[in-house]
């Protein structure tokens, strides 16, 4: 499977991530053009803030709640998992990228592995998932905002959550009286179905690497794309873990889907209104991602996709509003919120964070792992595992996904399609 042989290098990781560094205004393969200036993301910074950004709103909005079903120990187990790999998909992505000049997303890796066929198949997995994420974004609320903003403003109404869940005595939304807190190690008579839709729902709170791709091309220097990489994923993990934990600890079974309902009527006032911008951003985005596959599908290799003509605001106008509308309608006729997440997880986001990033690096490195000593065969077989275990992700992630939304739409706790009622979960 492999296509392009690597040099030899010191260690795994220096041959699967090469430390060649492109000189700033080097044009050559790239989708956007530096010299044609515009559409760069200026800073270190920007990047990492952008990268955060795609994946921590409906993460943690989504993972405390379904620590409950699975217990601490295996809901830490699958964050630090979980994590990990898509820790080492992001790298692989970055890597192929620089290695492959003329990369703007993932469905241009899949071009050069599969061909037409396989651009389409991703491209349209790249293009549904980020669209539902936008819709379920809606679900949280969102007018537009930009920048640092957006990815401090709701980290910090996170940690205002898991200070008051320590401080308080009780479970917000626990029954008056006495009541079980439903705290464990392990969880309790887990199922199958639950389990799997549990191990979706956190998948994928940091599987939404695929969209940094897209932030990469746009760097001024798309090589330095290991350290945004690295302190993105690391911040992000080490949160995920430490609040949900907490949060668990405190609630036990009493937590709101989305989590900020979960210490009481002020406390979440409080952090739906300091987190609103992080969530509008994070909305914002995800639309963003959306909305620019298909503008640069549609204005590839034309001087229209840079220069700001009519063609290209006509062109990105109609694409935005289009996605939009799209995203609205399926929010308010979905209107769940884990559920969604873990559907979102089965169809899409689940083949482009697990089965397309292995099948990338073996298109790289796969012969010549497969003939080299013992270790070499083994992690080249470590990504063949991951392409099957992605597979059984898929097929058993969205059976638990849709029984799932059946089994809440017969127990009567899903609301009406466009219902203006209080989806927060919290009463």
């Amino acid at each position: 499977m492999s296509h392009t042989p690597s040099s030899e290098k010191d260690s795994v990781v220096a041959e699967v991530l090469p430390t060649e560094t492109k000189q700033a205004g080097d044009d050559e393969g790239e989708v956007f053009k530096a010299s044609l200036g515009g559409e760069d993301v200026a800073e270190f910074r920007t990047t990492i803030a952008l990268m955060f950004k795609v994946q921590f709103s409906l993460g943690i909005l989504g993972i405390p709640a379904v620590m409950a079903p699975v217990g601490a120990v295996p809901g830490a187990l699958l964050i630090i998992g979980w994590g990990a790999w898509n820790t080492w998909a992001a790298f692989i992505e970055g890597a192929f990228r620089n290695r492959h000049p003329g990369m703007h997303g993932i469905q241009d890796m899949m071009y050069l592995v599969a061909g037409p066929i396989g651009r389409e198949i991703v491209g349209a997995l790249f293009f549904v998932g980020f669209v539902l994420v936008t819709g379920s974004g809606y679900i949280a609320g969102a007018t537009a905002l930009n920048g640092w903003i957006g990815a401090v403003s709701l980290y910090v109404a996170v940690f205002i959550l898991v200070v008051a869940v320590g401080v308080n005595s009780r479970p917000a939304i626990a029954p008056p009286g006495d009541y079980e807190l439903g705290f464990y190690a392990v969880g309790q008579n887990v199922d199958f179905l639950t389990g799997l839709a549990a191990s979706t729902v956190i998948f994928i709170s940091s599987s939404g690497h695929s969209a940094n791709i897209s932030i990469i091309a746009e760097m001024r220097n798309p090589k330095e794309y290991k350290k945004p990489i690295a302190a993105t994923m690391s911040l992000l993990n080490v949160s995920y873990l430490v609040f949900s934990l907490v949060i668990y600890r405190y609630c036990g079974q009493w937590i709101a889907s989305p989590s900020l309902g979960s210490a009481g009527d002020i406390i979440k006032k409080v952090t739906y209104g300091i987190g609103l911008p992080g969530i509008a951003f994070s909305t914002t985005i995800n639309q963003h991602l959306a909305c620019k596959y298909l503008f640069v599908r549609v204005l590839r290799d034309s001087e229209h996709l840079q220069r700001k003509t009519f063609r290209h605001w006509a062109t990105w106008f109609s694409i935005t509003i289009g996605v939009g509308v799209v995203a609205f309608i399926i929010a308010q006729s979905i209107p769940f919120f884990s559920l969604l997440l873990s559907f979102v997880s089965a169809i899409s986001f689940t083949p482009l964070a697990i089965i397309v990033p292995a099948i990338l690096w073996l298109w790289d490195f796969g012969r010549e792992y497969s003939r080299g000593p013992i270790h070499k065969k083994l992690f080249a077989a470590m990504h063949v595992l991951i392409i099957l275990i992605g597979a059984f992700q898929v097929v058993g992630g969205a059976y638990a996904a849709i029984q799932s939304i059946r089994n809440a739409y017969d127990a009567g706790t899903v609301a009406n399609p466009f219902s203006c009622a209080d989806n927060s979960n919290s009463s």
